[in-house]
């Protein structure tokens, strides 16, 4: 198993963080990087998001875990691996926000796949 946490803070509220997420995540939002996303049914758990960027075959993800304003995972099955994305929100003590997205790959050779992906 592989494992990496990528923690942000900021003055931003809970519900504002979240929501950005949401639509970052769910194709609302388009991102800057050109990756596409789109969600295929309801925003829930067992739906699918298809990922796709120009040259790279489209890719399914199926949200596992879902708490509204609290914490969204999303995993993908691929070439063997299973990526768990998981995303964290959570109220700062004093205000603010710390967002955490965590990335945990499992599945053979995990630890050497994550190396070469970078």
């Amino acid at each position: 198993m592989w494992h990496v946490d990528f923690p942000i803070e900021t003055d931003l509220e809970p519900e504002v963080v979240w929501q950005a997420l949401i639509g970052l995540e769910t194709g609302i939002i388009p991102k800057t990087n050109g990756d596409r996303h789109q969600l295929d049914g309801k925003f829930e758990v067992g739906e699918t998001v298809t990922s796709s960027s120009d040259g790279i075959p489209p890719i399914q993800s199926t949200i596992v875990e879902l708490v509204d304003n609290e914490r969204l995972a999303i995993e993908t099955n691929f070439r063997g691996l299973v990526l768990l994305l998981r995303h964290t929100v959570g109220l700062l003590e004093g205000g603010g926000t710390r967002l955490v997205r965590s990335l945990e790959i499992t599945g053979d050779s995990a630890d050497e796949q994550a190396a070469i992906a970078g």
